[in-house]
């Protein structure tokens, strides 16, 4: 039997509030060199000066993004402060997502301890304090699928494996190599192993520090077009698995680890987000419709709206990017269809009412 990951239901909107500083474990960067032409002037006699033999050292910097995980744009307004000095106050304009991202402070100079307080239009709102060191990455202010607003910094590890990405005999490749992506959105650091197989050949085994806020990124870790077996366990025993299956249309794919706010681990092939279908309701009265998501016949996602007469729109949010079953009924019937909600591809469904019987037609959308 293949072994699957149990999904628990998402619960509600991220709040997030938290005071604090980010630590990090990232690489420090390489020190940049350059190399002069060599003067054609005599030598000097004279002795230097104490400024000319002062070692200069390069002044940190970092970059403040915004990254718009919802499918509408927002108006940000964002204030930075250090101490008693203001080093950003201002509003912007960022596109609907999901995957919008912005700069919107790339040279924010000096270690410390940043307040940070951002806003929507909205009234979601985030207060944060941020320590900045040395070789840190830039923080990134997220707005999330439903709206709220979160702090996460990025990080990348590159692999030195030789054996990776890890090809499969006969396989097609992919269009562009997946990597391993760990999310903590919980308040708490958490250390935990990835394992990858396919067909009992484990050729992957990383530990992530993934502390409080933070995405870490590894990889490329997969070459082909297949199906893998994807093992997690955390330092505290907590364990997870999924079957990472890459079909042929997915030419951007990613696994992604999910810690989330309360601290459950999922696993699954894209980030929690909605599903949006296109309801035809070829009636001239309203009807409520329930839509529900299951995967290994566990519910795992289920609301219930009222449609329109004429083209209306059904939204049910999901945890995690998986393979599940949608499942769309009104008093009169149901119709079942698989769902795919993955990052590189995903299911196109259209809902039609007919005296208030629901038949569904599905596509796959793909990026390319």
């Amino acid at each position: 039997m293949k072994r699957r990951a149990l999904l628990s239901s998402l619960s509600g909107s991220l709040l997030v509030g938290v005071a604090g500083c980010l630590g990090s474990n990232s690489e420090r960067p390489a020190s940049q060199r350059t190399t002069a032409e060599p003067s054609t002037k005599p030598p000097t006699t004279a002795s230097p000066t104490p400024e000319q033999t002062r070692t200069k050292t390069p002044v940190p910097r970092v970059n403040l993004g915004v990254k718009n995980e919802s499918d509408r744009g927002h108006t940000l307004s964002v204030q930075v402060t250090q101490a008693d000095e203001t080093v950003l106050d201002q509003s912007f304009d960022i596109g609907p997502g999901p995957g919008h991202s912005m700069s919107i402070k790339p040279d924010i100079v000096g270690e410390g301890v940043y307040s940070i307080v951002a806003g929507l239009e909205t009234g979601a709102r985030l207060d944060y304090e941020w320590c900045f060191k040395e070789g840190d990455r830039g923080l990134e202010i997220v707005i999330t699928s439903n709206g709220a607003l979160e702090p996460r910094e990025n990080e990348s590890v590159e692999l030195s494996d030789e054996s990776l990405p890890y090809t499969v005999s006969g396989a097609k490749d992919i269009f562009s190599s997946p990597r391993v992506v760990v999310r903590n959105e919980s308040n708490d650091a958490s250390e935990l192993t990835v394992t990858l197989e396919h067909s009992g050949d484990q050729f992957f085994v990383h530990t992530f520090d993934a502390l409080r806020h933070h995405e870490i990124s590894a990889g490329p870790v997969v070459k082909s077009h297949a199906t893998y077996d994807v093992f997690i366990e955390t330092e505290y025993g907590q364990q997870s698995t999924y079957e990472w299956q890459i079909g042929e249309y997915a030419n951007y794919p990613v696994l992604a680890v999910l810690i989330t706010e309360s601290g459950a681990l999922r696993v699954g092939c894209a980030w929690p987000g909605t599903a949006v279908i296109v309801v035809e309701n070829n009636d001239e009265t309203r009807h409520e419709v329930t839509t529900t998501l299951t995967r290994d016949d566990v519910v795992v996602a289920e609301t219930t709206q009222t449609v329109a007469p004429g083209t209306d729109h059904l939204t049910v949010d999901f945890p995690i990017g998986d393979e599940y079953e949608l499942t769309v009924a009104t008093s009169s019937g149901s119709a079942t269809v698989p769902y795919l909600a993955c990052n590189s591809a995903s299911t196109k469904a259209e809902v039609q009412l007919e005296g208030g019987v629901p038949t569904v037609e599905t596509g796959i959308l793909s990026w390319t």
